[in-house]
């Protein structure tokens, strides 16, 4: 909860200061998804209940700051559809959470309950999602 309202007030300010608009999404994108693919790597490795719970606690918080990212976008592109598209990529978004908790058991079952695979995919997803964001997103008005 506070790292989407600290997000939020970092992006209004530099924004209000200058910096374009489409770097503070980048930005808050690249936090939102690359420091999470980073801490999910090292759970892999990570072999105490207490940091694995701190590293999920701070995948949590940081994952917010996609709010004022990829999240926001919609409004940028589309202000007067925002709210279509923002229904069309939450009932897609709905199919991978799905889909995932399912392929979460297959491969639990199938590695004798090993998450070091699920964190690895998990990692790599956030990583193409990134890059997807970061190469093909923008805060111009695309659909009037």
């Amino acid at each position: 909860f506070f790292t989407v309202i600290i997000a939020g007030f970092v992006t209004d300010f530099a924004v209000h200061r200058g910096v374009r608009l489409i770097i503070m999404r980048k930005l808050n994108q690249t936090i939102g998804m690359m420091v999470p693919a980073v801490l999910f790597g090292l759970l892999c490795i990570i072999h105490n209940q207490s940091a694995s719970v701190a590293f999920m606690i701070a995948i949590s918080g940081f994952a917010t700051f996609g709010t004022s990212g990829a999240i926001a976008s919609p409004l940028d592109i589309s202000p007067r559809f925002s709210g279509i598209i923002v229904g069309i990529s939450n009932t897609a978004g709905t199919i991978p959470g799905i889909v995932g908790v399912l392929s979460t058991g297959y491969i639990l079952a199938a590695t004798n309950n090993n998450w070091t695979v699920v964190f690895i995919i998990t990692a790599g997803i956030q990583v193409i999602g990134w890059l997807c964001f970061t190469i093909m997103a923008t805060a111009d008005i695309v659909i009037e």
